[in-house]
């Protein structure tokens, strides 16, 4: 597992190659979202927090869908359903570190036809740029052919309030869905 640390004396970040996982991110001694110290800990459970997730991001109901009169059947990984990407998911795979300096980062990602039943190859980039009070990540992707993609960084955000923090909750607490299935309501 590479880790990559675009950092100045204001700002600070560490990205892991796994999972292209943003550890931490600080300004100063501060830190702005929530991660694990030691890189191992995300090998032993904590694997979507910090992660980019996909090919489907969120839950896919019943791990299934149709595309161009075939139905697929991606992996289940929560009860009947597929969260975020499943059990061969973006954030459970080794990126490429492309490049790496003092103020930025691009890691890739190549999933293969077939993988995880989810139909065409698709390369995936993750570009983040350190500015001095700012950062900005941005993400692409290029797929061989029609296929469902939908991709979301998971990083816990920490919100200072007074001179503590507090993790802000997920935005699944703030949605309606079906809690019996573990799925949004579409």
């Amino acid at each position: 597992m590479e880790r990559v640390v675009p950092e100045t004396a204001d700002m600070s970040l560490a990205l892991l190659s796994l999972g292209a996982i943003t550890r931490g991110w600080w300004r100063g001694n501060t830190p702005l979202i929530l991660g694990c110290d030691d890189p191992q800990a995300y090998l032993e459970g904590w694997c979507f927090m910090g992660a980019i997730v996909g090919r489907i991001a969120n839950r896919d109901s019943g791990a299934a869908f149709d595309l161009d009169g075939k139905r697929h059947g991606p992996k289940e990984n929560v009860g009947p359903n597929q969260l975020d990407g499943g059990p061969g998911g973006l954030w459970n795979r080794s990126w490429m570190v492309e490049d790496a300096g003092p103020t930025k980062a691009r890691l890739s990602c190549r999933s293969l036809d077939g993988e995880g039943d989810d139909p065409g190859a698709v390369d995936v980039v993750l570009s983040v740029t350190r500015g001095t009070d700012s950062l900005t990540c941005g993400m692409g992707t290029r797929p061989d052919r029609p296929t469902p993609l939908t991709l979301a960084p998971a990083h816990p955000l920490l919100l200072r309030r007074g001179g503590g923090c507090a993790i802000l909750a997920g935005a699944c607490r703030f949605c309606s869905g079906d809690r019996r299935r573990l799925v949004p309501a579409r």
